[in-house]
């Protein structure tokens, strides 16, 4: 099991930020951090931040750093080597007593690539398939949230995302991120405010050591979108950001 911040960094992802956000943030480094494969005998992983500026990652692939600290998702990259999908842990820390917020995670993180693999990059832009998210002919199926209720996210499986009091530009942001879309999802719904959501899908694929699994012959992303919240995702072509890889190597632990 994954500690409780993964739902925190899934909040994060989903709520999410430009590309040039991460590119723009002020140069910071980690005191201290240590990069080792992680063990393939130790089960499960987590993804912390704690007081003291500490940053703690087990069973973590160095895909998944780099996408969150460059805020790009992996069909806007070009360049990743194999290895990119081994799995490393990271103990590191920062010169603060407090806890590292997000704006000062995502620097931390790219300067450590930068350090420790020598990740260097530039961006592009492309024309490419993207989804317009609408509403769906019969209207909306979903509720506005409660004055007095908080920003959650859970996830009881791969295929299941429970959301409270969330914009529809957050849940275009969550779309982008699921793996049978795979193209960037811009909000055309026009409402503004925040929402609570419930949606069940049956993934293409579900990744390894998830579960429960959703029932097989369930509806797909895309007709879970409109049977429950009648929204609709319409596809066209449209300018997307693109991280290519320059350079990149295999991290040393010292």
């Amino acid at each position: 099991m994954w500690t409780r911040n993964r739902t925190a960094i899934a909040l994060m992802v989903i709520i999410g930020c430009p590309i040039s956000t991460a590119l723009a943030q002020p140069v910071a480094a980690f005191d201290v951090a240590a990069i080792r494969p992680h063990d393939p005998n130790e089960p499960g992983g987590r993804a912390d931040t704690l007081p003291g500026g500490r940053f703690i990652g087990r069973n973590l692939t160095m895909r998944f750093l780099f996408e969150y600290a460059c805020e790009v998702r992996h069909y806007q990259t070009l360049g990743e080597p194999s290895w990119f999908d081994e799995r490393y842990d990271i103990d590191a820390k920062a010169d603060t007593a407090g806890e590292l917020s997000e704006a000062e995670l995502k620097p931390l993180l790219r300067t450590l690539l930068e350090d420790r693999i020598g990740l260097a990059t530039h961006s592009e832009t492309k024309e490419l398939p993207v989804y317009d998210l609408v509403i769906a002919p019969g209207g909306q199926k979903f509720r506005a949230s409660s004055p007095d209720e908080k920003p959650s996210v859970t996830r009881p499986s791969a295929s299941k995302v429970i959301l409270r009091k969330i914009t529809l530009k957050a849940v275009a942001n969550m779309l982008s991120s699921n793996p049978d879309i795979q193209r960037s999802v811009t909000d055309r719904t026009g409402l503004t405010g925040e929402f609570d959501f419930n949606l069940e899908w049956t993934p293409a694929a579900l990744p390894s050591g998830d579960s429960p699994a959703a029932a097989p012959d369930g509806p797909s992303i895309f007709t879970a979108l409109v049977e429950q919240l009648g929204l609709k995702l319409l596809a066209k072509k449209g300018p997307d950001r693109i991280l290519v890889i320059d350079h990149v190597e295999r991290p040393s632990e010292n």
